[in-house]
């Protein structure tokens, strides 16, 4: 049950790395059947009218109350997979790394095939310092998911910080290949940070 969200509308996150500050830009997909707007609080929700719920408060903006209606779909369902998922992001968001982490952990516990969570949790490792687990979490997530352009563009960050040239030029360069349409300032950003590994 905590996988209905697979045809509810997946969250789409994409890190875009500017020097060693990492910068989550992360969109919510159109969830549920309909667009309705947040329900009365006297009504009594399922986990998925929660989830819906948090993820209209998200597109308004709405974080308090986004984490709020996601962490009562996670009480009622713990291993709702969406609302892990999305309350690890709005965590980030939040500057909150530690739960973001937690959440992330806690959903590959739930699905370890998951090529998003594996790069959530990098982008989030990347974000600590935590360079080894960064990169053991993207090369998980590309390992899983090849065509994932997240994945190489955060390891072209990761070999960037750690001084590996050739290594971060060539991910940059696979991830401009994958055509990242759904973000055009990342590719943006990947084209100038490739000119300025080029002129070292």
């Amino acid at each position: 049950m905590g996988r209905g969200h697979r045809t509810r509308g997946p969250i789409w996150v994409l890190a875009t790395i500017i020097g060693a500050a990492l910068l989550l830009v992360a969109v919510v997909a159109g969830c549920g059947s309909d667009d309705s707007t947040p329900e009365s609080t006297e009504t009594v929700l399922s986990a998925d009218q929660q989830f819906d719920l948090a993820n209209t408060y998200y597109q308004q903006g709405d974080l308090v109350n986004a984490a709020a209606a996601f962490e009562a779909a996670l009480r009622l369902q713990p291993s709702h997979l969406g609302s892990l998922t999305n309350l690890g992001v709005v965590y980030y968001q939040q500057g909150n790394l530690d739960e973001a982490a937690k959440q992330f952990e806690t959903g590959l516990q739930v699905d370890r095939s998951d090529a998003q969570l594996h790069y959530l949790l990098g982008a989030v490792r990347l974000q600590q310092g935590r360079l080894e687990e960064a990169e053991k979490s993207f090369l998980q997530a590309q390992s899983l998911r090849p065509d994932l352009p997240e994945a190489a563009y955060g390891l072209g960050a990761l070999y960037k910080l750690q001084g590996k040239t050739a290594e971060a030029i060539a991910a940059f360069e696979h991830f401009l290949e994958l055509g990242p349409a759904q973000d055009p300032q990342a590719a943006e950003e990947a084209r100038r940070q490739l000119q300025e590994l080029q002129g070292q």
